[in-house]
């Protein structure tokens, strides 16, 4: 069963001439709607920080704990160097409903068993 996932990745500390390479190794691992560059605080004209945010699923079996690794190997392998990268993961299935439905025969059932229950005084 597929779970669906928004994940907001803020990398920070990318280097201006590897910044395509970065993006394009996000996009492999995790489909993404918007890029946003924020401000970095003392950083220099060379030195980019970014969000990526985007909803996707996750396999059967998969974890978000593996997916943030895939996510940051890849970009550090992108990077070719130290980069921050931090993943917030937010579940978007809706909570599990059951449905539960008693049909005639369920009822029978129910009558035959208070049959055989002694009488309430």
């Amino acid at each position: 069963m597929k779970r669906w996932y928004h994940l907001e990745i803020t990398i920070s500390g990318v280097h201006r001439a590897r910044c395509g390479l970065v993006t394009a190794a996000v996009e492999t691992v995790w489909p993404v709607d918007e890029w946003r560059r924020i401000n970095q605080p003392g950083a220099d004209g060379g030195v980019l920080a970014f969000v990526a945010a985007g909803d996707g699923a996750l396999a059967a079996g998969d974890t978000v704990q593996a997916l943030a690794a895939r996510l940051t190997e890849a970009v550090w392998t992108a990077h070719d160097a130290f980069c921050t990268v931090a993943i917030a993961a937010r579940c978007l299935d809706p909570h599990p409903i059951e449905r539960l439905t008693f049909d005639a025969g369920a009822y029978a059932r129910h009558q035959a068993q208070a049959m055989l229950l002694p009488a309430a005084d």
